[in-house]
């Protein structure tokens, strides 16, 4: 293992003060670049020896850092909240102490719809998706978090496609494109997306239904400076019944096989399926993942990172798409 010397994202709880003017140090004492993203409340339980317990109201600050980290180690960092005093006695705006802010200048933002992170040129195209440059190899892939929504009538083991399925994609359905955090270290922005989707499935007849009912899907897109990685997260309140809903990357890799992670191993799987058209039971096209999926040929590799999602598919067909599971909106969760 290496040492990290990079910039992260990390959670930080202080105190909850009206005025805020923080100062934040490693291990070392050594004042750290600290970009805050965001805030929310935050109550920590506070156990005494031999007290009650009491419950403070603080803040937990969502904030890109650069740091160092040594290899299989970790760092501390501790902070002040600069407070600045004016003595009561005196009837004038003197301050005992005046405590000057420190503030993170500078972006990443090459154009309102394009951001460069010194690795990656990350833009926002015409159809509301992202292309992303990589600088290292000169490799552009396009149209990444496209969003497809299919119908399901499965059950909770194994997605079923009706018969006559009707896929919705996002393309040219972006609702709002906005820059939430922009510095120095990292950009954040959000994708929203407005679908117009079939409100179920009818299992008997196999088809989707004819009515339709909008559903909103964002995404939040983190991107730390100098790094390879793009952070993803999509939230929304499904309220459609029988479907599944993912994200596709796609890579155009040359490839006939990729990874994913399982217990105790990284599986390889062959991209092209073998014939079930005879099959009993159809195949599904998807594979299990703990964690980690990848791609790569020659030249060029993509990884994707999740947490909780456990299906996967690679596509075969000439973009080699990588679409992930984020959702699946079944009635039973047994097919007994």
């Amino acid at each position: 293992q290496k040492p990290v010397d990079s910039v992260i994202v990390v959670k930080l709880v202080v105190d909850n003060q009206p005025e805020r003017n923080y100062r934040f140090y490693d291990s070392e004492g050594k004042l750290l670049d600290v970009q805050i993203l965001s805030e929310e409340p935050f109550v920590f339980c506070n156990e005494r020896l031999r007290k009650l317990v009491s419950f403070d109201n603080k803040l937990e600050l969502t904030a890109a850092v650069r740091m160092d980290i040594p290899a299989f180690g970790y760092t501390v960092v501790s902070y002040d909240n600069l407070q600045n005093r004016m003595p009561p006695e005196k009837k004038c705006y003197d301050f005992e102490e005046y405590h000057r802010p420190k503030r993170l200048n500078g972006s990443m933002m090459k154009a309102p719809s394009q951001i460069d992170n010194g690795k990656l040129v990350i833009t926002v195209n015409a159809a509301g998706l992202l292309d992303v440059l990589d600088k290292l190899s000169g490799k552009t892939y396009h149209d990444l978090l496209l969003l497809e929504d299919c119908g399901d009538v499965g059950e909770g083991w194994n997605y079923r496609s009706p018969q006559y399925d009707r896929k919705i994609y996002s393309t040219n359905r972006l609702m709002q494109y906005a820059v939430e955090s922009d510095g120095p270290l990292a950009c954040v922005i959000s994708l929203t997306y407005e679908l117009e989707l079939p409100e179920k499935a009818d299992v008997a007849q196999g088809r989707r239904s004819e009515k339709n009912r909008k559903q909103i899907v964002t995404t939040k897109v983190t991107i730390l400076k100098d790094s390879q990685d793009l952070l993803f997260e999509t939230t929304l309140d499904n309220t459609i019944e029988n479907h599944r809903l993912r994200v596709c990357f796609p890579t155009g890799l040359n490839s006939d096989h990729f990874y994913t992670k399982t217990p105790y191993d990284m599986v390889k799987w062959d991209i092209v399926h073998e014939d079930s058209s005879e099959f009993k039971e159809i195949d599904t096209l998807v594979h299990p993942s703990q964690g980690i999926t990848v791609l790569a040929d020659e030249t060029n590799t993509v990884a994707l990172y999740v947490k909780g999602l456990y299906e996967v598919e690679v596509m075969d067909n000439e973009s080699r798409t990588i679409a992930l599971t984020l959702m699946r909106a079944i009635e039973t969760e047994s097919g007994l």
